[in-house]
């Protein structure tokens, strides 16, 4: 029989909870109140629902990674694509040349004080790094890069032992063997040192084509292009001695003997990329590239001392060199047309001069008559840049 309260006798007052049926107790005007569901805060964490503080703490740091999250709404198969990117770039150099020693603690010791690993340039150095696109057809686009700017500058020095004495001896000489005793302005030296710098610039101008995989998630591009690279360097060696009665009129003898290279390679090259969308607004991809180029090195040296007034050779050859570059960078988006970047670049070059390689120790014919000393140059050396870098894209 049906009554009045409902079917079979059912009277929504009498179920717990009231009408709506199995309702948590404390469901009033505000809402749930129960310390599960609780009208009061909305969930964000009171006193009066039990949850407290915890819950509260946990509300805040949600909002505040939500608030830290990529610019994601392309989603997981964004292209590939920014128009202007500017990156500050921390190279380290690796000396590919081979040791070369400039001084020896005593004649003929085979004590050896002062060589060219001395001057190590493996140090960071600050540059720039520019990348600039322009769309020239559908998945495929012309782009212009400048890396560059980084300096390296390293000294070394020595002192003779004990100190006062004149017993430092240098290469010139074969230190301190050929002649017996050495020579005035480079050998017997209370001082020796090694002033060394070098600088690199590189420009590119790539055509790349783009494809994206079935699921837009991988993608990836190939290029072919230009590249310009230009390798500058040069070394000093100094020496101080006793004083001496010639031509610098009883002055300390000196002697000061800069070389200086100069390396141009132009070529073409080949490469491509690969890139994985991790999460939307989040990415990664790796880039190689590598080429044939020629390079001209030019040398020019200086021999400035205390017995002559100033000896002046140049140089230069031409031979075919070679050029690898790597590069590993993860990109955050933060808005639509913003995105942090950063990671790993790697530079190898084969076939260049380096200075510390292309020091004469043939003594000028102004130090010893009849001397033979032929002007070369050697451009058989390699070298390695590497390093992190960070920086930001642009998108129109």
């Amino acid at each position: 029989m049906m009554g009045h309260g409902g079917m079979m006798g059912y009277d929504p007052s009498m179920m717990p909870g009231g009408a709506y049926g199995m309702m948590p107790p404390g469901y009033g005007s505000h809402g749930i109140d129960d310390g599960l569901f609780c009208g009061h805060c909305g969930q964000n964490g009171c006193f009066r629902c039990g949850w407290g503080l915890g819950l509260w703490v946990t509300s805040k740091l949600h909002g505040l990674l939500s608030g830290m999250a990529p610019y994601g709404e392309a989603g997981l198969a964004a292209q590939r694509w920014f128009d202007v990117a500017v990156d500050s770039t921390w190279w380290g150099r690796s000396k590919g040349a081979a040791n070369y020693n400039f001084s020896s603690q005593g004649a003929g010791t085979g004590n050896y004080v002062l060589s060219s690993n001395s001057v190590d340039l493996n140090g960071a150095a600050p540059g720039l790094g520019v990348i600039v696109n322009c769309q020239v057809g559908a998945g495929s686009n012309l782009e212009a890069v400048y890396q560059g700017l980084n300096q390296w500058e390293e000294s070394a020095v020595v002192n003779s032992t004990p100190a006062g004495t004149p017993t430092l001896f240098s290469f010139m000489s074969d230190f301190g063997t050929d002649p017996l005793n050495g020579y005035d302005d480079p050998d017997r030296s209370f001082q020796h040192r090694l002033d060394y710098k070098s600088e690199i610039h590189n420009g590119e101008v790539n055509f790349r084509r783009r494809w994206v995989g079935r699921y837009g998630w991988l993608q990836g591009s190939s290029l072919m292009g230009l590249r310009y690279i230009d390798l500058d360097e040069s070394m000093t060696f100094s020496a101080r001695g006793e004083n001496n009665d010639t031509f610098a009129s009883n002055g300390l003898r000196f002697f000061d003997y800069n070389t200086g290279v100069r390396n141009s390679l132009m070529g073409f090259q080949v490469g491509g990329d690969l890139w994985m969308n991790i999460i939307p607004g989040v990415s990664s991809g790796v880039e190689m590239k590598m080429g044939v180029f020629g390079n001209r090195a030019d040398l020019n040296s200086s021999i400035v001392a205390n017995s002559i007034s100033g000896l002046f050779e140049s140089d230069n050859s031409s031979r075919t060199a070679y050029a690898m570059s790597f590069s590993s960078t993860t990109v955050y988006r933060l808005t639509y047309s913003w995105a942090l970047r950063g990671g790993y670049q790697l530079l190898y070059i084969d076939n260049v001069a380096l200075a510390a390689e292309n020091f004469n120790g043939a003594p000028p014919a102004l130090i010893q008559p009849g001397s033979n000393r032929i002007t070369r140059i050697n451009n058989d050396a390699e070298v390695i840049y590497d390093g992190g870098f960070f920086g930001a894209e642009y998108t129109w």
